[in-house]
């Protein structure tokens, strides 16, 4: 009787060790994930950003000097805040509502928060293949999808995330001043 006592006694101590691990594990996962996706940053915000970066980007493939033809995945709102951050730029930035069939002289393409996963998907591809820096409106999508860049917040800031590989996949080049503030995946 003894004996079985201590062995149910044992076999809980295990359950309840291995309940700390994976509970231990799971925050630590959690802390990770965290660091690369903060919340989403209001798009009037990300709008401003995405300008004042695209200042600071050496390189874009496929834009002449000085010129950049932005693209917004389906139009929405996104549209509106960037024709009004450009408005007040001295950079020559075209900005327009494009559609995944219609991506042709585009050099850069926002992916707006809300795009379902089969279009930001087929968004990633098409930029890779077309050599289009991709912008997400949502920081998941630069870790689920590996896109370029996208704006998030972390404790009430602006941040910047920027995946590299990603970048040289699409053929952007970051001055590097934007390289020393943005965080990179």
């Amino acid at each position: 009787m003894v004996l079985a006592m201590k062995r149910v006694s044992i076999l809980k101590d295990t359950r309840s060790m291995s309940m700390r691990i994976a509970l231990l594990l799971g925050w630590v996962l959690w802390l990770a994930v965290s660091s690369f996706a903060g919340d989403i940053c209001p798009e009037k915000v990300q709008s401003v950003l995405l300008v004042k970066v695209l200042s600071y980007t050496r390189e874009i493939s496929g834009a002449p000097k000085g010129e950049v033809s932005l693209g917004v995945l389906n139009g929405g709102p996104m549209l509106d805040f960037l024709k009004g951050a450009v408005a007040s730029s001295t950079d020559k930035i075209n900005v327009k509502s494009v559609g995944l069939d219609n991506l042709a002289g585009i050099n850069v393409l926002y992916i707006p928060k809300g795009t379902s996963s089969d279009q930001v998907t087929q968004a990633k591809t098409k930029c890779k293949s077309q050599k289009i820096m991709s912008v997400g409106g949502d920081p998941n999508y630069v870790v689920a999808y590996n896109l370029t860049l996208t704006f998030q917040l972390v404790e009430g800031k602006p941040r910047m995330l920027v995946c590299i590989e990603s970048a040289d996949e699409e053929g952007a080049k970051f001055a590097a001043e934007f390289l020393k503030i943005a965080e990179k995946k």
